[in-house]
């Protein structure tokens, strides 16, 4: 499945005055399967589709989403945003059977219609649940379908040597996190997490390992010697460096 259609109305910079129009939303942007690339100047409103769909289908990384006043288009008090899923096979069309609705294609395929609407109540925005349906309201679509609809979103890529070091929320984590191998009660994710184990611990023993026959110190006792004696040169010579080992 893909992302095939984003309708928006008062979000950000897409919007007018007055009562939302569904028939004529303020921005109506189809994409395509595969690869698509937003191009625009600054401040054209790039970040904010990739933000409205962000808030919608969710996201895998460890952030909270919140609704805020600067959501909204200037002067307006209601937000509306619709996504349209396409390409659905027959199981992934089956996580939603009561929401589908179907194209009029020969023969019809089943689509997906995500619905949001949010408004603002002194000064302080109240989102409505995610709904999906091919009725103007949808029905409400509960957690276990939502998490399968959960997207994988990196933010802009303006540091990359410190963005794309290996660390906990990294980028690669993001994306394995993301991939059917790595999701909960997968068999690539078991091995895998079975392979970190294996090498945290054969790490821990060669770093720790102190049973030598001639009294050498471990692994880490030796480096930690070579770290605190330039310690020493530069501060002064009792200063001592702290080695902990970390899993991954």
């Amino acid at each position: 499945m893909y992302l095939s259609n984003i309708k928006l109305w008062n979000f950000r910079k897409f919007g007018t005055l007055g009562d939302i129009d569904l028939q004529h939303p303020n921005l109506n942007l189809s994409f395509t399967k595969g690869l698509n690339v937003l191009i625009g100047e600054n401040d054209s409103g790039k970040s904010a589709i990739l933000e409205a769909i962000k808030m919608i289908l969710k996201t895998h990384a460890y952030e909270r989403l919140m609704w805020l006043k600067e959501d909204f288009y200037e002067g307006t008090a209601e937000l509306r945003i619709e996504l349209l899923i396409d390409g659905l096979t027959n199981s992934e069309a089956a996580r939603f059977t009561e929401w589908l609705g179907w194209t009029d294609g020969n023969p019809p395929r089943p689509i997906l219609r995500l619905i949001c609407t949010v408004r603002l109540i002194d000064d302080k925005p109240i989102p409505h649940e995610i709904r999906a349906g091919m009725d103007e309201a949808g029905t409400a679509i509960d957690s276990q379908a939502r998490e399968y609809l959960k997207v994988t979103f990196l933010k802009p890529l303006r540091d990359a040597e410190n963005e794309l070091t290996a660390k906990r929320y990294s980028r690669l984590s993001q994306i394995l996190e993301g991939h059917d191998l790595f999701k909960k009660g997968a068999n690539g994710k078991e091995l895998f997490e079975d392979y970190v184990a294996t090498a945290n611990r054969q790490i821990k023993e060669w770093f720790e390992d102190d049973t030598a026959e001639d009294g050498q110190l471990s692994n880490k006792d030796q480096i930690k010697g070579v770290i605190d004696g330039f310690l020493g040169s530069f501060i002064q010579k009792d200063t001592a460096s702290l080695v902990s080992l970390k899993k991954c």
